[in-house]
């Protein structure tokens, strides 16, 4: 209740809930000293609170080995403005705790969304089982005809996507599963180009 309080009955989103987590062997402390930082000069002006947890802290009953720290910050700011993040905030958000990480010696990086593993965990997202990602690879292999250079590259990417597949690591299926539906797509798109520049030289 305290600044601007939460309706008992309110039809708006009253609060905004982050993850923020990284691998296993990252310091929990450090995670927790950069959410911190991040959570500092991201909402100014707005109310939040965080946890860390830990394999050995966290309540689930499945318990993450990730360290990772659990943001939840109120829509409404103490000045009456209220959050509303689009893509270009999220992105933001991410970059600043990169920035935060790197502040308390944990190398990190941000990447565009094909590339990430949420982990980013800036929505839920539903995670595909290996045996899925491999039939869709030989569906994409069958459908799409390489040459040269192209098809080394889709070899290449074709190793790296079951690697990731057979992780046991739920971030990891997720990639795979992106690169997959990224490679689909790009196969798709490929003989419409190659169409328009035919009609274009004739």
């Amino acid at each position: 209740m305290g600044g601007r309080p939460i309706l008992a009955d309110s039809t708006m989103r009253d609060a905004f809930h982050l993850v923020l987590s990284m691998p296993t062997r990252t310091d929990p402390l450090s995670v927790q000293r950069a959410t911190r930082d991040f959570a500092t000069r991201e909402f100014a002006g707005f109310q939040y609170a965080m946890v860390l947890h830990t394999f050995e802290t966290d309540p689930d009953p499945n318990p993450s080995p990730h360290p990772h720290v659990h943001l939840t910050v109120k829509a409404a700011g103490l000045d009456g403005v209220r959050l509303n993040p689009r893509k270009a905030d999220l992105q933001r958000w991410r970059e600043g705790f990169a920035e935060a990480l790197r502040e308390h010696g944990i190398e990190a990086t941000t990447t565009s969304r094909i590339h990430r593993t949420t982990q980013e965990r800036w929505t839920v997202r539903h995670l595909h089982a290996p045996s899925k990602i491999g039939e869709a690879l030989e569906r994409l292999k069958r459908t799409t005809r390489r040459h040269g250079r192209a098809q080394e590259v889709m070899r290449n990417y074709e190793q790296v996507m079951r690697a990731l597949a057979r992780s046991d690591r739920g971030e990891d299926r997720q990639l795979a599963a992106d690169l997959v539906r990224y490679l689909s797509e790009r196969s798709r798109e490929i003989p419409k180009t190659r169409s328009s520049e035919r009609d274009r030289s004739s």
